[in-house]
């Protein structure tokens, strides 16, 4: 991916952009357990102090959103993820950001 953003045609996936982006204090984790073999887990983000997760951060429609979040169970009655509000750095600013992480077992 390069250091500059990144513009998606609207209306057809409803990604608005997408660019380069860092969360401090955060790692990678495979921590969301699924179907063993051909799909042992999926990925999530958990609080590491010192680490740093990288990724992108994509502004999307609403709509872009909604189908996201469905597409990754949030319509379950008990979805495998819940919404994390983090604090992302792109472009030498910090801005707030939501992801998703895996949901606690309770």
């Amino acid at each position: 991916m390069t250091d500059t953003p990144s513009r998606c045609r609207r209306g057809e996936t409803g990604v608005l952009e997408r660019v380069p982006a860092v969360v401090r204090d955060h790692r990678l984790a495979f921590n969301l357990r699924m179907f063993p073999p051909l799909e042992p887990a999926m990925a999530s983000i958990e609080a590491s102090t010192g680490d740093c997760c990288e990724g992108a951060l994509y502004t999307l429609t609403s709509q872009g959103y909604e189908e996201l979040w469905r597409s990754e169970g949030g319509a379950m009655e008990r979805p495998g993820y819940e919404e994390l509000v983090v604090t992302a750095e792109a472009g030498g600013e910090s801005v707030q950001a939501i992801t998703l992480q895996a949901a606690s077992a309770c």
